[in-house]
């Protein structure tokens, strides 16, 4: 069973997240809110899956991937933003992020990334 780690400062977008997540998939899913919160949770449940919203106060997803990343995380990860500019784009492909997806999530778009992971 993967563990999936949630990170996004919306309580609406993780609440879709998790009713749109494909109920045949075997996950467990986490959740975090902020940088803070996504380091120490990741830092407890070892993540196999990362879903980061790019848009969050202070620091946003691709500075919890890159702090995770020079900490040895293994996870893959999957941004996700209704704000999808190029710099965006090319911070989170030079990160290695397995896919990148844009808002709204829906079931499809989390099928598809979990595809890519998991073929």
């Amino acid at each position: 069973m993967k563990k999936i780690l949630v990170v996004d400062d919306s309580a609406t977008s993780r609440l879709l997240f998790r009713m749109h997540f494909p109920k045949e998939y075997p996950a467990t899913i986490e959740e975090a809110n902020s940088y803070d919160s996504a380091i120490a949770r990741a830092g407890e449940i070892r993540p196999d899956i990362i879903f980061l919203d790019y848009n969050m106060p202070g620091k946003n997803g691709i500075d919890v991937a890159r702090t995770l990343i020079g900490s040895g995380s293994s996870a893959k990860f999957i941004l996700f933003s209704a704000n999808l500019q190029q710099g965006v784009l090319d911070d989170a492909q030079a990160l290695g992020f397995t896919k990148i997806i844009e808002k709204p999530i829906t079931k499809e778009k989390i099928v598809s990334a979990l595809k890519v992971i998991t073929p």
